[in-house]
């Protein structure tokens, strides 16, 4: 074996072993639900590259498994976990790190950080080699090697980065076996982790208006029922240094307007943590660092995986910057994430929080879903139609009049029953006693996508 075992394609109910042999020999993989495993997948036939799939799991389960080659053992009292189903108190640990590549004691001590911080899935946003160029033996030295452990018990998911397509990307995609279900193949693709949806992209590409990718992206936001939304690219669109300004232009309305969460970036080699960001512009930067539904992603640059680290100035919209090597440690707590910036001597020297409310309840005219119609829902109303602001939460309770569109009259009705006495919104909405299911779904002009809750 010269390579791997690595997990990769990851779901609830299947995981693909990747292993790579310096002659060909025929594979399998034992794998069960406790270490007597029981049961067996072998590869089709005799092959260097082998991608062995494991079908037919439960979620959130963890297996063991050994690798065979040439019916010897090459690994074994190996595990990983199932990907869970979506829960609204699931509990999971993502890590994002990137600029990586040099195999320097830098890169070795964010490597250990990381196998310390035990994720259950990770995100590398970009650049796997320095110098320019790259080489199988090379990857196998500055990343298989390196990360052999935590690739060995769950998936990282690679973001493509400058340095990835010196040679066309042939090194780099013949690394990997990905998602290839976008229009962009293995360039740019999505991936689900409990209440979770990660869209990595391809910014050495074109992702402005008009783009195949730019159009992927949107149907991805606007399908997703997913409670939180993050976005991984290379490019920054914010950072004290590189930011990618038609990049920014294109794609920050976007992700504002449905509700992406936090956008990684890397490219610049340090740590630095933006406000919630929207044209430019933050949003809310008094809550920091411990946020309640920002209306606004929060864009992180981490690049300090190993490559020569950068100093510059931050400027007035950075929440925190620091020039050093580090991984970042995302907890997520059913409606809570917590963010922690892990330098190379594990100590966490940034921490940031943001708490979503989740409303059990549907009140016709509570567009933002905290349980309650205040001044926020007219707010949040006539920002997403005339200043690009986020989608309101559930769309069809934010038609205040059941008129089947949301519109001006929406926000003018809200804050005319609450402030001149008009009259209350179609039922069920405050200060009626109904709530939960929409009576009328379908209103006069069709259903408006906001699927009901079930609680009251």
């Amino acid at each position: 074996m010269t390579r791997g075992p690595f997990l990769q394609l990851g779901s609830t109910d299947s995981m693909v072993i990747v292993w790579r042999t310096a002659a060909p020999s025929a594979g399998a993989v034992e794998y069960g639900p406790d270490a007597a495993l029981g049961l067996s997948v072998e590869s089709s036939e005799p092959s260097i590259e082998h991608a062995v799939a494991l079908t037919g799991l439960s979620a959130g389960t963890e297996y063991h498994y050994r690798v065979l080659s040439g019916g010897a053992v090459a690994a074994d009292g190996l595990s990983f976990r199932t990907f869970p189903v979506p829960s609204p108190d699931g509990e999971f640990r993502v890590v994002v790190f990137g600029d990586t590549g040099t195999g320097n004691q830098a890169q070795l001590d964010v490597a250990a950080g990381i196998r310390l911080s035990a994720p259950d899935v990770s995100i590398h946003t970009g650049d796997f080699i320095y110098p320019r160029g790259g080489s199988d033996l090379e990857m196998d030295r500055k990343y298989f090697g390196i990360y052999a452990e935590t690739i060995s018990r769950s998936v990282i998911y690679p973001t493509v980065g400058p340095h990835d397509l010196d040679d066309g990307g042939t090194v780099f995609y013949g690394s990997f076996h990905l998602p290839d279900d976008s229009p962009g193949g293995e360039r740019y693709y999505s991936f689900e982790y409990g209440d979770a949806l990660f869209l990595i992209l391809d910014s050495n590409q074109g992702m402005g208006v008009g783009t195949a990718q730019y159009a992927w992206i949107e149907e991805q936001l606007a399908g997703s029922q997913r409670l939180w939304k993050n976005v991984s690219l290379h490019h920054p669109h914010y950072a004290a240094w590189l930011a990618d300004e038609a990049n920014r232009r294109a794609l920050d309305p976007l992700f504002a307007r449905y509700g992406v969460d936090l956008v990684f970036q890397a490219h610049a080699h340090f740590y630095e943590r933006f406000y919630p960001m929207r044209n430019a512009r933050p949003v809310g930067a008094g809550e920091d660092p411990d946020y309640q539904d920002p209306d606004a992603p929060i864009y992180v640059v981490t690049g300090g995986g190993g490559g020569s680290l950068a100093q510059r100035n931050p400027g007035a919209n950075t929440a925190y910057y620091a020039s050093v090597y580090h991984h970042v440690r995302l907890d997520f707590q059913g409606p809570r994430l917590l963010l922690s910036a892990v330098g190379r001597d594990n100590r966490v020297f940034d921490n940031m929080s943001i708490s979503k409310v989740v409303a059990p309840v549907f009140h016709r005219g509570d567009g933002d879903g905290d349980g309650a119609m205040t001044i926020t829902d007219a707010v949040r109303t006539l920002n997403f139609l005339f200043l690009g602001g986020s989608v309101p939460s559930c769309l069809e309770a934010a038609d205040f009049d059941n008129s089947g569109a949301v519109d001006i009259s929406d926000g003018i009705h809200v804050l005319n029953f609450l402030f001149r006495g008009g009259p209350p919104p179609s039922p069920p909405g405050s200060p009626t006693l109904d709530c939960g299911f929409d009576p009328d779904p379908l209103g006069s002009a069709g259903d408006l996508g906001c699927a009901p809750s079930t609680g009251c």
